[in-house]
């Protein structure tokens, strides 16, 4: 099926987990009067990321298996991954996937888990393709090994499964005033498509004065029938005048909703 035809029925192989509200009550009373406790630690500035990239955890079989960056020795946030059994109630040991060249925050890893029971690993986007892991074995942790390059530009990836074991990845592609698009993939995440044309493309770099010159960030979802993907996104015009609507110079530490 190609990536322009419709999406359709959302696969339940995984389901996405808010890390969030990831506060496990305890068998004793007075343990699960408690907030809850660190499920890892040394992480660096966004150890989980926002709801620009995800997921950083999924339920998998009983098991929430989490991703997350981290270093014990210094400021700069290498993968991790780690899991929590939720019949057992018990945490597995932390596994570093790989080490960053350098400390950026967008290169905090997403997840996600293939048909045959192998686990993804994204990390290090940010206007590059970044590095796509695999685990050796279907249902362990802790081996990797590097996979294919899925597309060459990548920022801010959302994967989710759709429909015949597909998964689909949504990113912007470049850097903070690139375009947005999505790619799909049939055979869990080794091979991707993506359409011709972007469906929001503001001008990088415009040829008239009225040409759209914006950055923009966007929130997607799928409908309850699954048929049908929603995209949802604030945007500024980056260029260095005066807004008529805010009777301002919008600086580019002002972001509004228009």
């Amino acid at each position: 099926m190609h990536p322009q035809d419709t999406l359709v029925r959302v696969a339940k192989a995984w389901t996405v987990v808010s890390v969030a509200i990831i506060l496990f009550a305890s068998a004793d009373p007075a343990l699960g009067q408690q907030s809850g406790k660190p499920f890892a630690t040394h992480g660096t500035e966004k150890m989980i990321y926002d709801a620009r990239m995800e997921p950083q955890a999924v339920l998998h079989k009983d098991v929430i298996y989490i991703v997350y960056q981290a270093d014990k020795d210094a400021n700069i946030g290498n993968p991790h991954i780690i899991s929590y059994d939720t019949k057992r109630e018990t945490w597995s040991e932390p596994v570093q996937i790989a080490t960053v060249p350098k400390y950026d925050h967008h290169y905090a890893p997403v997840l996600w888990i293939d048909s045959a029971d192998r686990f993804h690993i994204l990390y290090q986007c940010h206007r590059r393709s970044g590095i796509h892991m695999v685990s050796e074995n279907p249902g362990d942790i802790t081996r990797w090994k590097e996979s294919t390059t899925i597309a060459p530009f990548i920022s801010y990836p959302k994967f989710m499964p759709i429909s015949d074991q597909r998964i689909m990845m949504y990113h912007r592609v470049f850097g903070h005033m690139g375009y947005w698009t999505y790619h799909i993939s049939e055979d869990g995440g080794y091979t991707w498509e993506r359409p011709e044309t972007p469906h929001v493309d503001f001008d990088q770099d415009p040829q008239v004065d009225d040409d759209l010159h914006a950055g923009s960030y966007h929130t997607i979802k799928l409908d309850a029938s699954g048929e049908n993907l929603h995209v949802g996104f604030v945007w500024k015009d980056e260029r260095n005048r005066r807004d008529e609507r805010y009777h301002e110079v919008l600086g580019k530490n002002k972001r509004y909703n228009l």
